[in-house]
């Protein structure tokens, strides 16, 4: 990585990190402005287009198609042009995207600017990553990562619980409306604070290497785990909210106090990257996260408020683990594909995106036809089936570190 510095460059960090909070908000706050329950009088998207639950999924499911195909694309395009360019032409995509979704006249234009913001946010989150490792102080990348992934805590139970309150009082295009300018505000720190890129990197995609990352058994291994719990972990984070309301009735700003519990418990993963470094069996610490995850998701189909609250907090938990250690794990694997490390992690991550796009379909399908405890149960089912796969590789293919670790 070139050009650390001894010492933070503050406002590029600080622009960063609310770049990446604003957009977090704009990532999750749809779930809060959908419907706000048969008691607020505002109107939500459900209500003024006339839509169940399946119109959810597919807002869901295009915002997360488009942010997890597009997220190598963008780790290749950022290494060639520069991470600046490609984290603020991201983050005017995803405003432009935003306010477009204020005004849409009708249901299918909002589904396409739902997906120019997943675009935006696919080319901004990488870049924004990479440039928060280059200006926070050399030596301390560690606690660079950790603050993004409290700008993404406080921006998910923003969006949730705060757009919940927003929606209900002010209607869910105002709501919007709000959201897109913070959008801009984050666009204008960023050109203000960023400096430009020094260096253009000299990439050049070697599709023989390409071809042995795409094949390699240990990162198949990973990708199918990442997909499955991307998709169960996601039917929680996107639609616990809008279960809340419709099945329980409670008002907009308690079940978005809910679901956002998820998002805060994932305090977790600090504790677990140090746990991580430690052990020798990684695949272990890897396999029972992911199968808390999905039992999490199996109690939400005993359709209770109270099943639904310990949910929320196992996967919170759980999920936080899972992809620490798995993004931590795909990590080490990328070291053996110099210069492609980076698009080797966006590879592996992308499918926990593509995961959430495709559940959100058939999660909202198996509801309209069968009700909420099949869809979770399903939900959980598909999970098992994808992580079982990291069963049957050796902890040496995950891990050099590991494989160093048994001959001690």
């Amino acid at each position: 990585m070139a050009l650390q510095s001894k010492v933070v460059n503050l406002g590029a960090v600080l622009s960063i990190l609310f770049a990446n909070f604003v957009m977090t908000i704009n990532q999750v706050n749809i779930s809060s402005i959908f419907t706000f329950g048969p008691l607020s009088s505002a109107t939500s998207i459900s209500r003024e287009f006339d839509l169940s639950v399946y119109g959810l999924g597919i807002l869901t499911s295009v915002f997360f198609l488009a942010y997890g195909g597009f997220e190598l694309p963008g780790g290749i395009l950022a290494a060639r042009a520069g991470p600046r360019k490609l984290a603020i032409f991201g983050t005017v995509a995803n405003t432009a995207g935003v306010l477009g979704s204020a005004v849409a006249p009708q249901f299918g234009t909002l589904v396409v600017l739902r997906f120019i913001a997943g675009f935006g946010f696919s080319f901004a989150f990488p870049s924004m990553l990479f440039l928060m490792l280059r200006y926070y102080k050399a030596g301390s990348e560690g606690v660079g990562v950790a603050l993004t992934a409290v700008s993404f805590a406080l921006g998910s139970v923003c969006g949730y619980f705060g757009w919940a309150v927003l929606g209900a009082a002010a209607g869910w295009r105002d709501s919007l409306v709000v959201a897109g300018l913070l959008d801009a505000v984050s666009v204008g720190a960023m050109l203000a604070t960023l400096p430009q890129d020094s260096v253009r990197a000299g990439f050049r995609l070697e599709l023989g290497t390409l071809r042995g990352i795409i094949i390699s058994r240990p990162l198949v291994a990973l990708s199918m785990a990442f997909f499955g719990i991307g998709s169960a972990y996601g039917l929680v984070s996107n639609f616990m909210i809008y279960y809340l309301e419709g099945n329980f009735q409670l008002s907009p700003g308690l079940a978005g106090g809910i679901a956002s519990i998820s998002t805060v418990l994932t305090v977790s993963a600090p504790v677990v990257g140090r746990l991580y470094d430690r052990v020798r069996d990684v695949k272990r610490l890897l396999f029972v996260p992911a199968a808390c995850v999905l039992v999490g998701v199996g109690v939400a189909s005993v359709d209770s408020i109270y099943a639904a609250l310990l949910s929320v907090i196992i996967c919170g938990f759980a999920a936080g683990a899972f992809f620490t250690v798995g993004l931590a794990i795909a990590g080490e694997i990328a070291s053996s594909y110099p210069s492609y490390e980076s698009m080797t992690i966006a590879y592996v991550d992308s499918f926990s995106l593509l995961g959430n796009s495709v559940s959100s379909l058939y999660f909202s399908a198996i509801v309209v036809a069968f009700g909420y405890p099949y869809a979770w149960f399903v939900g959980a089912l598909v999970g098992v089936a994808l992580i079982t796969p990291v069963l049957f590789v050796k902890n040496g293919a995950f891990m050099k570190r590991a494989a160093r670790l048994e001959k001690t």
